[in-house]
């Protein structure tokens, strides 16, 4: 697999990620994806920002954790066996942890 992103880099050519960094960049740009973004598929994309002030409790981090799963299973060909979300605190900061199995 490759993809090739719509930027350009310094020589004005498209950066392009071939096996594991495709793989990883394809399921990071849904993950960040607003819904609606993509018009032929709009319910398409996790919107992570959406769940900025949400972890308070364990119910929102599995809600996390479902939403990836569905989207991933989705709208690409990859088979997902599990999805972690955790938090934790970093000084006075939350910092939350996704970790994917593929």
């Amino acid at each position: 697999m490759k993809e090739v992103t719509l930027n350009t880099d310094s020589f004005n050519q498209n950066p392009q990620f071939e096996n594991e960094a495709a793989v990883l960049r394809h399921i990071y740009n849904l993950i960040v994806m607003k819904k609606g973004t993509d018009p032929l598929n709009p319910d398409k994309g996790v919107d992570i920002n959406r769940f900025y002030y949400a972890f308070k409790d364990d119910v929102d981090v599995h809600a996390l954790e479902q939403e990836i799963k569905d989207q991933v299973s989705t709208y690409t060909n990859y088979l997902i066996n599990n999805v972690i979300c955790q938090t934790s605190k970093s000084g006075t900061k939350w910092v939350l942890h996704v970790i994917l199995t593929i």
